[in-house]
């Protein structure tokens, strides 16, 4: 699975988005060591905090589903929304 991300990637071809994002994030690291360059810690950043954001997610889903299961439905809606309010928060003009 690990190989048909890292192929998919290459040529520029969506796979699952979490294994993509862990080998983009294995990548990255790989190649800062191997180059000695430090320019991709802010892609490293970014791509840990997408995984943490997705375990974060896991975690609460599965608390929703164990104590009610109602709210589990609603919460692919609540993280669209939460990602709508940060995108126009990120590139409201400063005033």
């Amino acid at each position: 699975m690990g190989l048909q991300a890292v192929v998919g990637q290459s040529i520029s071809l969506t796979t699952i988005v979490f294994t993509q994002t862990l080998t983009k994030l294995v990548g990255t690291i790989a190649d800062s060591i191997a180059n000695g360059d430090m320019c991709g810690l802010k892609d490293i950043k970014i791509q840990s905090a997408v995984v943490v954001s997705y375990l974060f997610g896991a975690l609460l889903s599965g608390a929703l589903i164990v104590r009610k299961m109602d709210l589990v439905v609603l919460l692919p809606f609540i993280g669209v929304a939460l990602a709508f309010a940060m995108h126009r928060l990120s590139h409201r003009k400063p005033t």
